[in-house]
């Protein structure tokens, strides 16, 4: 692919969440949020900014090899992104931009919107998705043609374009140059009297620029704003794991209260039994089998071993058949 930087937004104070933990940084398995992010675009480029508050800076500043821009007052997507400007003036790439609470998207997804941007040779390339229940969203206004008109947010929306289903799932592709050439016409004259990103896109077509869309399963850009959202994202995201596992030959007794985390290798003919963790780097032979009730974490297991129930097994060793 051509030059990319990436943006990941997280500036956005999560006040739904009732802690004092940033949002990004709530756990999902073995690993905050905001980590998944950062593995999903590690195959586009290194070079990867993170708009955050000041109170998440003091908390990552020293923790991740990211480059830090702050954004003091949260004023919407339009003024984080905005806030790239003194550190990109001389890039004439793409930047892609998303969220920092996505944390079920594919690399693989995002490697295909960029690949689509290039050859397309687009202004914006932005993912969409489809949903019963739209309402909270920006929903994607297009003309009779199929072409993308605009991105109306949830709270300016007319009754008609409430009843779109198609939303905007806050991932952008964009020609940087273009971009920044429309940034500073963005306004605030809205009911959230924010700067919306959305906005930059109506921008690009008043200038005649290509927009264009990659539509992807709702599942798989899943947010979150909510204790209840996150117990969902982490309902549906060991649920995908534990499909790819039994497809795979593995045999999970109860899989609703199993979880295994994305670094854990299992082969065919692994049995799991019910209410039973496996996190970090994990590797179960073939014919092995996991009790009821069991944890391991960073441990090797070889085949044809029986961990029996309530073992609680955590550190970097292995254990072979007959031990």
């Amino acid at each position: 692919m051509k030059d990319w930087v990436v943006a990941i937004l997280s500036a956005g104070q999560g006040k739904r969440m009732k802690t004092d933990r940033p949002k990004v940084l709530h756990p999902l398995v073995d690993r905050p949020i905001l980590y998944y992010i950062f593995e999903a675009v590690s195959s586009i480029t290194n070079n990867i900014y993170i708009v955050i508050s000041p109170k998440l800076y003091n908390v990552l500043y020293d923790k991740i090899n990211v480059n830090f821009v702050v954004q003091d007052e949260p004023l919407g997507t339009g003024d984080a992104v905005k806030r790239l400007l003194p550190y990109l003036k001389e890039f004439n790439g793409n930047i892609l931009v998303l969220p920092g609470d996505v944390p079920l998207i594919k690399k693989e997804t995002l490697e295909r919107l960029c690949l689509i941007h290039e050859k397309e040779n687009n202004a914006c390339t932005i993912l969409t998705t489809v949903v019963d229940n739209p309402s909270g969203y920006g929903r994607i206004v297009r003309d009779e043609k199929g072409n993308i008109v605009k991105i109306v947010e949830d709270k300016d929306a007319t009754l008609e374009e409430k009843n779109i289903k198609e939303i905007n799932t806050a991932i952008y592709a964009f020609d940087w140059n273009k971009l920044k050439e429309v940034l500073p016409y963005l306004n605030n004259n809205n009911a959230q009297k924010e700067y919306y990103l959305p906005d930059a896109l109506s921008l690009l077509l008043k200038r005649g620029e290509k927009v264009n869309s990659l539509t992807v399963e709702n599942w798989e850009v899943l947010g979150v704003n909510s204790q209840k959202e996150l117990a969902n994202l982490h309902k549906v995201f060991t649920g995908k794991i534990n499909e790819k596992w039994m497809d795979a030959g593995v045999t999970i007794i109860s899989p609703d209260t199993v979880t295994i985390g994305k670094d854990v290798l299992l082969e065919n003919d692994v049995i799991i039994y019910p209410n039973s963790v496996m996190l970090g780097r994990i590797i179960i032979k073939k014919g092995s089998v996991v009790g009821y009730n069991v944890y391991i974490k960073n441990y090797t297991i070889g085949e044809k071993v029986e961990i029996g129930p309530n073992s609680f097994i955590s550190c970097n060793k292995s254990k072979e058949e007959g031990d």
